[in-house]
């Protein structure tokens, strides 16, 4: 819609309002007289009582820095100064004179709309060619609901090119996913993960000991060499969310600092996902991990538009990272490691049977795929916002705690804990000698450089280990593990990491899926 068609909307839609009863302009057309007059004062008063209604009735929302108009279908963002001069038309008709050209009206005019019109938009509000898309109802278990006309009730600024169909299948994008994601649990991640994108982050979110607890903080990995299908993911998830909704900012401009990361995480605002397809692994988790972590757990992070005052932005979007090789962090804290979930794109796809206009064809299936996430957003919430666990992440994992911390590697590699799971549960005292010897044979097993034994009880310490002195030789306190387990080799190329999904009543996820 061009300049002039939105000012002849606004314009028309505010006539036709100010002719209402509850309006008085048409005693305002009068001389008002000196400023310091009575009368001037008394129509001053009037005339801003009579804006202000204006105001709030006008069909215009605010919100994010940005004016908002209904254009039929979804809210688009309109200048300001379309809406003063929409305003001017009307005092012009009205034949206000002292009003026309003033800029203390028109001030008093667009500050109200930003004060009383609040644009509120939901990521559980969903547009389509077709309709509007209510999301929220699964977050108490019942069915979406979908409304087969575009309403100004719904805030929503951008609707998918595509169909709304609830019984839309994607056999296509099935086929794909089960050749080159053969682990179904790694599906079910994919399929989670990207109906996180369909649920509101304060949803996301509990009150916990009077502040809130994030109930996801992963950055997802996507690792693997070329050839293998994440770029088809990628151009599938931007199709079905929207490239305006995803922003590319790779680890370096997400967390670098000063002015020109403030600027940087601008690009954040109003996005579902940043999504990076081409990360250098060699650049990932190096420097300021302290603020992917803050990204990552949904913490206020500070912005700044060039020539701006630094604001803060609470309502982050989630992290997805391609990888063509294992990154290996600065960061060797279990705080950094836990937030990393793995996809391990392992099955290379031979030349002759790669289709490079695949994630053209699969728009097809696009109300399929979005039903698909659908279901992952409801197994999400099913599992109570807690992703399944997958042979390739479980790998990744121990392989990137062993390159910067093998001590850690053989914690997780043997399941040893330093206190009990459950009730009754007996520990049972390891020496320290032996512990060295079986994280000396692990390191050697996996090609990983052996740490001192200082660094081995600097580890085991900061991970609540009890330790203590005896005459033959310290000992440490350890739960779910024995002598002679820990004895046993463990290679990590060879272990079988893999376990079938929890088929648990009540699950979204079909078989196909």
């Amino acid at each position: 819609m061009n300049d002039s068609k939105v000012i002849e909307r606004i314009y028309g839609s505010i006539l036709t309002i100010s002719g209402n009863d509850e309006y008085s302009f048409n005693v305002l057309n009068v001389r008002w007289g000196f400023k310091s007059g009575d009368l001037y004062q008394k129509n001053m008063l009037l005339m801003m009582k009579n804006i202000r209604m204006l105001a709030k009735n006008t069909p215009i929302l605010y919100g994010n820095g940005c004016y908002w108009m209904f254009d039929g279908k979804i809210y688009t963002p309109i200048r300001e100064e379309l809406i003063i001069e929409a305003f001017y038309m009307l005092v012009e008709h009205l034949e206000i004179i002292v009003a026309i050209r003033n800029k203390v009206f028109s001030d008093a005019y667009t500050k109200n709309i930003r004060f009383y019109n609040p644009m509120v938009q939901s990521r559980n509000l969903i547009a389509f060619e077709n309709g509007v898309l209510d999301i929220s109802p699964i977050l108490r278990g019942n069915k979406p609901i979908f409304h087969e006309d575009f309403s100004p009730r719904f805030h929503v600024t951008y609707y998918h090119p595509y169909k709304y169909d609830e019984s839309a299948k994607c056999t296509k994008w099935h086929n794909f996913l089960h050749e080159v994601l053969p682990d179904k649990n790694s599906r079910v991640i994919l399929q989670m993960f990207l109906g996180l994108g369909l649920i509101d982050s304060s949803e996301v979110y509990l009150p916990y000991e009077g502040r809130d607890a994030a109930r996801v903080e992963l950055c997802l990995l996507l690792i693997g060499p070329g050839g293998n299908g994440k770029s088809v993911v990628y151009r599938t998830a931007r199709g079905i969310y929207g490239s305006e909704r995803i922003s590319e900012l790779n680890y370096e401009a997400l967390t670098s600092g000063g002015d020109e990361g403030m600027r940087n995480r601008l690009m954040l605002r109003d996005k579902i996902f940043n999504w990076n397809s081409d990360e250098d692994c060699r650049a990932f988790g190096k420097k300021n991990s302290a603020t992917f972590k803050k990204i990552v757990s949904g913490e206020p992070i500070l912005e700044r538009k060039i020539g701006g005052n630094v604001t803060s932005n609470d309502n982050l979007p989630y992290l997805v990272f391609h990888l063509n090789e294992l990154p290996y962090p600065d960061d060797q804290s279990l705080g950094f490691i836990r937030r990393l979930q793995f996809i391990s794109f392992d099955v290379t796809i031979p030349k002759e049977r790669r289709n490079p206009h695949l994630a053209q064809d699969l728009i097809t299936n696009y109300p399929g795929i979005f039903n698909w996430v659908v279901r992952g957003a409801c197994e999400l919430i099913r599992r109570k916002f807690v992703f399944p666990s997958s042979e390739g992440h479980k790998r990744q994992i121990l392989l990137t705690q062993l390159k910067s911390n093998p001590t850690l590697a053989w914690v997780s590699a043997y399941d040893v804990r330093h206190e009990s799971n459950a009730r009754n549960e007996n520990g049972a005292w390891l020496k320290t000698k032996d512990i060295i010897a079986s994280i000396e044979a692990f390191c050697q097993d996996n090609y990983a450089e052996i740490p001192s034994k200082q660094k081995v009880g600097a580890t085991l310490k900061s991970l609540g280990f009890i330790k203590q002195r005896k005459a033959e030789g310290s000992e440490y306190l350890v739960f779910g593990c024995n002598a002679e387990r820990i004895s046993r080799p463990f290679i990590i190329q060879n272990e079988n990491l893999g376990e079938a999904y929890n088929e648990e009543k009540g699950t979204f996820i079909k078989n196909d899926d």
